[in-house]
């Protein structure tokens, strides 16, 4: 399944399931932080040859805050408030 084809909503539940896996597999977990592209295959998302993908964990007393590749045209109004969801996580700081 390319993640090209999926929609906003596909990639959320198969990332969620991805998350779910690692906290309840410990072998799981260490896959994904050692070898992220392979442990991503096996729930159907390829990562392009080139692309490096860093796996990093939260804990209780550390929170990492991803900045977004900034896009190469700016983003339209309705772009922008679909970013801004992603906001609620910082909530639970």
């Amino acid at each position: 399944m390319a993640e090209e084809t999926q929609s906003d909503e596909q990639r959320r539940a198969v990332y969620a399931k991805v998350v779910a896996r690692a906290w309840d597999d410990a072998s799981f977990k260490a896959k994904l932080k050692s070898d992220p592209h392979s442990a991503l295959a096996e729930h159907g998302i390829e990562v392009p040859v080139g692309l490096t993908v860093k796996v990093v964990e939260d804990t209780k007393d550390s929170r990492h805050l991803v900045l977004p590749a900034a896009p190469e045209e700016g983003l339209a109004e309705e772009e922008l408030e679909k970013l801004a969801g992603g906001t609620e996580y910082l909530s639970s700081w």
